[in-house]
């Protein structure tokens, strides 16, 4: 879908639906007050009336009978004007989409208050993300699904037309990044196996992106007895996948870490069947790090940023490990198996040791790694734990930024006490199941050194059960946006 903008007079403009943002208990703006001249005051009518009043995320339909190009006008509630929230607006555009989407429109046109045309570039990607479909496995009835096929911003700010058309480019970019990312997850895991992420990885290998992938033989040398152990279950070999983006000239390296586990079953602790078919996203941490890295390449940024992706199955069989069996990590230290179902902890475990290879400035890594991050902050936000205060600043700040919400929990050496073990260096879960999120943190903690580390828990976010505004069901692509401000920002 293209997004464009759009300067004619905004009563010919050749669209099906206007759509305008408006404040409680606030006047029309200047456009949409020409819109109701020329209408003869129906929409003032309607507000008067109470019929529409501005409510956040309040939606209002108004057909213009040929009085102006335009079929309807479509008002958005967005509450409030103080103070100004920005996600609140991108909300609500999305649900004006959706219903824009549902009455059939095709083609359709926000207009912006001149106030709000800096963030042209976020709206942009929120209108793309909101129209998502997956449907890579229909084959019937796909000419019925209900498309909006063009998307336009108006302004009357003629001055600044290259610039407004470069946001919306890079929004695009940004956008399909997003997407691409959230087919990936969405697709089944019998297509999407660890050499599968492989090969997604190797098509994306270019002059400033070099890829590399070890198999199981490679990881043995390597010493990666904790990816190898998960695996062991499985018929589908193990991966360690590097993606380098390396620019130029750079001075600093960041590396980002994906958990890579295309099916999770749980192991020999196998989970109850109950949605366990939700268990092909647990490589939702790859398919994150795999589609920000895509996007390096259209933006270029100065910085030197890796991808590692361990990637596996954990799957049960006479060859998986077992409760009480003891594994011995790539950095040496042993890991005691209490549950085979914290098998995300293990292969990050390996790949994190592997990162500090790089000497980074910085090691972040995400996974859908414990069901507690769902019970602590719902579906609202990724779970953010780490060692060193300005790196967490600088995610926080690129959260607010981005709308991609986290919420710091803490690591205090009481936690790091619950995961020893009393036959092995560590113990996979600890011997409690409080503070699990935390606890899990502190186990990753130990294969980090003492490079700056950040562990975002995605558990809850990379996902959704229903749609939810620009998040419709199943994969979000959560965290592309995160980590894409982080890194356009780096210094």
């Amino acid at each position: 879908m293209n997004l464009k903008i759009e300067t004619n007079n905004i009563e010919t403009i050749k669209t099906e639906g206007l759509i305008f943002f408006v404040f409680e208990k606030e006047k029309p703006n200047e456009e949409l007050a020409q819109i109701d001249k020329v209408l003869g005051g129906v929409i003032s009518d309607v507000i008067r009336k109470g019929y529409f009043n501005g409510e956040k995320k309040e939606i209002r339909s108004i057909h213009t009978h040929g009085k102006v190009t335009s079929e309807q006008i479509i008002l958005v509630g967005l509450g409030k004007k103080e103070p100004f929230d920005l996600e609140n607006m991108r909300q609500c555009l999305a649900l004006s989409l959706l219903f824009a989407r549902e009455n059939l429109l095709k083609k359709v046109t926000i207009v912006l208050p001149p106030a709000n045309l800096n963030i042209i570039q976020d709206l942009g990607t929120v209108a793309i993300m909101s129209l998502y479909h997956f449907i890579s496995y229909k084959t019937k009835d796909c000419d019925k699904i209900k498309k909006i096929n063009e998307v336009s911003f108006y302004t009357k700010d003629k001055t600044n037309i290259s610039k407004y058309k470069l946001l919306l480019n890079k929004a695009e970019i940004i956008a399909e990044a997003i997407n691409w990312t959230r087919d990936l997850i969405n697709h089944p895991s019998n297509f999407v196996t660890p050499n599968h992420l492989v090969l997604v990885a190797q098509k994306l290998s270019s002059k400033n992106l070099k890829v590399k992938s070890y198999g199981e033989k490679k990881l043995k040398k390597l010493g990666m007895g904790l990816i190898l152990g998960v695996s062991r279950g499985s018929d589908e070999e193990a991966q360690l996948i590097q993606l380098d983006y390396q620019p130029k000239k750079y001075k600093e390296t960041i590396v980002l870490v994906g958990k890579g586990i295309t099916f999770d079953s749980g192991g020999i602790s196998i989970k109850p069947s109950a949605k366990m078919n939700d268990m092909k996203m647990d490589m939702a941490g790859a398919g994150v790090v795999l589609g920000i890295m895509k996007l390096l390449k259209e933006t270029k940024p100065e910085v030197r940023v890796i991808g590692l992706i361990p990637a596996a199955e954990n799957m049960p069989s006479g060859k998986a490990i077992k409760p009480s069996d003891i594994l011995v990590s790539a950095s040496g230290q042993t890991v005691e198996i209490d549950d085979t179902d914290a098998e995300g902890r293990l292969i990050l475990a390996d790949a994190l040791f592997y990162a500090q290879s790089f000497k980074p400035s910085a090691i972040i890594d995400l996974a859908t790694l414990t069901g507690a991050t769902l019970i602590v902050l719902g579906n609202e936000a990724a779970s953010l734990i780490g060692n060193n205060h300005k790196l967490i600043e600088r995610i926080k700040n690129s959260a607010d930024r981005s709308g991609e919400k986290v919420w710091e929990l803490p690591l205090w050496d009481e936690y790091k006490e619950m995961i020893k073990s009393e036959v092995a260096d560590l113990n996979n879960t600890g011997k409690t199941r409080n503070a699990g999120v935390i606890t899990a943190a502190a186990f990753l903690e130990n294969f980090v050194g003492k490079f700056p580390w950040v562990h975002l828990d995605i558990a809850g976010t990379a996902m959704s059960e229903k749609p939810k505004a620009y998040n419709q069901k199943g994969a979000s692509g959560y965290g592309i946006r995160l980590l894409n401000d982080l890194i356009e920002n780096w210094e």
